[in-house]
């Protein structure tokens, strides 16, 4: 009976891995689109990481809960020792991998939106008053500058994409 427990729960693990390799997939292929139409689309980004980072972490749970629930009570001692270091060693994988696959999209998005970035910060700002465009000291920061024809001093941002 055990040795049956044992071969099922690892046909689970591996169907559980498979279904990651499937999201790892479509997140792939959903990034890549995304960034491709639009870098600077930072809420659809942080969507769909939270999306996809709640589907990996629902394969986690449900690795849990089937060898807590199903698995673990039919094995003795020894048996349900091993099957719950095969559970910890694939948790540990996918969570490893997930955490690699995060920061390669956050890099790839970043990597996107520096061009742009490096475009904004070299733009200046136009006066709230007259319109003309006024140098900034600095494009990463917060600042008051005095327009120089009409004198109007100006809260000036950085542009939200060089904020992002």
């Amino acid at each position: 009976m055990s040795q049956e427990v044992a071969l099922r729960w690892e046909a689970f693990i591996q169907k559980i891995q498979g279904r990651y390799q499937e999201v790892l997939a479509e997140a792939d292929a959903g990034f890549a689109d995304l960034i491709a139409s639009d870098p600077t689309d930072t809420i659809t980004y942080g969507n769909a990481m939270m999306g996809i980072h709640t589907r990996v972490l629902g394969l986690g749970q449900m690795l849990n809960d089937t060898f807590q629930n199903q698995v673990s009570p039919q094995m003795d001692r020894n048996e349900e020792n091993h099957g719950r270091d095969r559970l910890d060693a694939v948790r540990t994988w996918i969570d490893s991998d997930w955490e690699q696959r995060k920061a390669a999209y956050e890099t790839n998005i970043y990597r996107a939106l520096w061009p742009l970035a490096q475009a904004a910060m070299q733009k200046g700002a136009p006066c709230t008053n007259c319109g003309r465009e006024l140098r900034l000291k600095s494009p990463i920061a917060v600042e008051a500058i005095t327009c120089p024809g009409c004198h109007t001093v100006n809260q000036v941002a950085p542009d939200p994409l060089v904020s992002t």
